[in-house]
């Protein structure tokens, strides 16, 4: 419920986005509120499922959402040369990465954090930090050097050794 006045209140106040922003909203809007509505609960395994895509798929969007704001920040400096200057909260891609991270955010760990035991959840978050190097390659041109590959995978191997052996760890039932 807090969430969807949240969005309102960006959509009242943010006149001056697109059309397809605005539509954003409104769809997410809608989707909310179907997920809301439902109250038939779903079994364990297929919680942690949903939990893990969810968290996967949060994260990747959070990733380009931080790379799309540093490459509308980018592209200012570049614009600083020519003389023009253009605060973040005037930049449609600032808008669109800011957007795209919190609203990742909301839903993300919402739905994480009811579906998850923490110690699947912990090392889910460090995916985050893999997307950002494979985005940061693809969306702003950066280097993807040998130590990035090692890094990502170390991260990777990582948090699924966490996850798997964690997840033999019984989480007590809270009221």
């Amino acid at each position: 419920m807090v969430l969807k006045k949240v969005l309102n209140a960006i959509l009242i106040a943010n006149d001056t986005s697109s059309a397809s922003t605005n539509s954003l909203i409104i769809w997410i809007l809608n989707e909310n509120t179907k997920l809301l509505n439902t109250t038939t609960p779903l079994p364990s395994s297929n919680k942690i499922v949903l939990g893990c895509l969810v968290g996967v798929l949060s994260s990747a969007c959070q990733s380009i959402g931080l790379i799309l704001q540093r490459k509308s920040h980018l592209i200012k400096e570049n614009s600083i040369v020519t003389g023009e200057t253009v605060p973040p909260y005037k930049r449609s891609l600032w808008h669109i990465g800011f957007l795209l991270f919190i609203i990742s955010n909301i839903f993300g760990s919402s739905i994480q954090i009811t579906t998850l035991p923490l110690i699947i959840l912990s090392p889910l978050q460090s995916i985050g930090l893999v997307f950002n190097t494979i985005f940061n390659s693809l969306i702003l041109n950066e280097e993807f050097t040998h130590y990035s590959l090692s890094g990502t995978i170390l991260i990777s191997i990582g948090a699924f050794l966490i996850a798997f052996f964690g997840g033999a760890i019984v989480e007590p039932e809270y009221d």
